[in-house]
């Protein structure tokens, strides 16, 4: 998403890339603002704006945001080979977060692809009865996967080996759900529609949270 930059703006230093796939990859930047877990940040350069959902914990000293190269993308080409520069950044901001009074609900975190980002920065936040349900298309796409329980953690793998073959909604089918847990959703668009009729069947809706990633 290509964005207007506004006046009020931070500046911050990338630190480090950590490279997961050819296509994917973890910026490490210099911290000055505080978030909550499941809160985005807007970054930028010349210009070129996107938003990130924080990729790990409000308690570390540096910020991280895990970005998916898009092919000939004027940003995210670049910011692979940033290290070293300032960053616009803007934020933190957004609603997709976990109110104090929930935090000892059971809660299932639904992803496909880099939408796992805000699920990693809850789980390294606070100590949650969850599950992870995480759909890839390759078995490494399999991002975070160190930072969750094992025992806690489904991959659905379309095209490849994982815990389960086939999409995100065909597992979401195939296991009982829980109406007095909390559904939090993260993901292309598609995913987030099919996955919300199937909830909403079960599940009252005020216990069911989305985020469209891009």
């Amino acid at each position: 998403m290509i964005l207007i930059l506004p006046q009020n703006q931070n500046m911050n230093k990338v630190l480090d890339i950590k490279d997961l796939t050819d296509s994917t990859y973890v910026i490490y930047l210099e911290k000055n603002i505080d978030f909550k877990p499941g809160q985005y940040i807007t970054i930028g350069i010349d210009g070129y704006m996107r938003e990130y959902s924080l990729y790990n914990s409000p308690e570390e000293n540096h910020l991280e945001l895990l970005v998916k190269q898009i092919q000939n993308g004027k940003l995210t080409t670049r910011l692979r080979k940033s290290i070293g520069q300032e960053l616009i950044v803007m934020g933190p901001l957004g609603e997709f977060i976990i109110e104090e009074n929930d935090l000892n609900k059971p809660f299932t975190f639904i992803a496909t692809g880099t939408g796992i980002s805000p699920f990693r920065s809850f789980v390294k936040s606070y100590d949650l009865d969850y599950q992870v349900i995480h759909g890839i298309r390759y078995a490494n796409e399999n991002y975070g996967i160190e930072s969750f329980d094992s025992d806690k953690h489904i991959l659905c793998v379309s095209r490849g080996e994982g815990k389960f073959k086939g999409r995100v909604t065909d597992y979401i089918k195939s296991i009982k759900l829980n109406p007095e847990g909390m559904y939090y959703l993260c993901g292309n668009a598609e995913m987030i529609s099919e996955v919300g009729e199937i909830l909403e069947e079960k599940v009252p809706l005020e216990n069911i949270r989305n985020e469209v990633f891009f």
